[in-house]
């Protein structure tokens, strides 16, 4: 079945058709070979419908597609190309309506064409090897249902004549109240301070003496001493911890704390593949029955 990043690619193949178009007319137009108006005006006329297809296709993959595969993996450099792309192609654009109304070409039409070309096949290549089989792999199938469902409606929409525009949340953040100096109540405790489908962070306290049962690292973690005196050991060596050092242990080691006097330590691991689905099984049905 046909899938949304399937329908992406089909775009795809569609934006670079235009592009190899308008760099064949360009190329004849800089040579002065194209000076009749009813050319200039066939140009015009052809990158604005291409233009707004571009511009509607970033909507689609971000609304659709990037929205959806957010929760896995963080969207934002791919947004930020989209962005980079409107900006070379507006500089682009400058030019070409410079020279649409003088009929003649306009001295960095050519550069500014070849910049926003170069960049936007590297972006197309970007996606078809890395982002869509990312999807591809990542996506539950209700997701890639989901994903293909907002894109068919989407689409849908935009052939009846609405304006689809990119929206994304303004860039905020949170501020968490925590302790990490407080003294240290409890022979062990965690504090979860943040958490992704990724990674997490903790604030481990031991109290002097508590010592850790032997326990396996996971796949990519390390910690960071804060304050306080702690040794590491492991089944091999054993060695003593100083406040500032940060200790980064391989995948599968067999370790354990010892608290010499009371300790603050931050413990970050790193998951190569989600962990758990950011979004609950509750709000994650709502969500696809959007």
């Amino acid at each position: 079945m046909t899938n949304c990043c399937d329908l992406l690619i089909a775009e795809h193949r569609q934006t670079e058709s235009g592009l190899s178009w308008l760099q064949e007319t360009l190329d004849s137009l800089s040579r002065g070979q194209m000076a009749d108006s009813a050319d200039w005006a066939s140009l015009s006329s052809f990158y604005a419908g291409w233009a707004a297809d571009l511009y509607r296709h970033f909507v689609l993959e971000e609304e659709a597609l990037f929205s959806l595969l957010s929760q896995y993996r963080s969207m934002m450099l791919m947004t930020v190309e989209h962005d980079d792309l409107c900006t070379l192609q507006a500089t682009f654009e400058a030019a070409l309506s410079h020279s649409v109304t003088a009929k003649t070409a306009h001295p960095e039409l050519m550069s500014r064409f070849q910049a926003f070309q170069t960049r936007l096949q590297a972006h197309i290549i970007e996606e078809e090897r890395g982002i869509f089989p990312l999807a591809e792999s990542s996506l539950l199938p209700e997701e890639q249902h989901l994903a293909l469902r907002r894109f068919q409606e989407m689409l849908g929409q935009s052939s009846q004549g609405a304006v689809l525009g990119l929206s994304r949340p303004e860039p905020t953040f949170q501020v968490m109240e925590t302790a990490l100096f407080d003294s240290v109540e409890k022979p062990l405790s965690y504090e979860t301070l943040y958490e992704r489908e990724h990674a997490s962070v903790q604030h481990i306290r031991m109290q002097a003496g508590m010592r850790q049962a032997l326990h396996w690292v996971g796949p990519h973690q390390c910690l960071f001493l804060l304050s306080g005196s702690v040794t590491l050991e492991t089944h091999q060596a054993q060695m003593g911890l100083s406040p500032g050092q940060c200790v980064t242990l391989d995948s599968q080691l067999y370790f354990a704390l010892h608290a010499q006097t009371d300790a603050h330590l931050l413990n970050f691991k790193v998951w190569p593949h989600p962990h758990y689905t950011k979004v609950s099984s509750v709000s994650k049905a709502t969500a696809l029955n959007a």
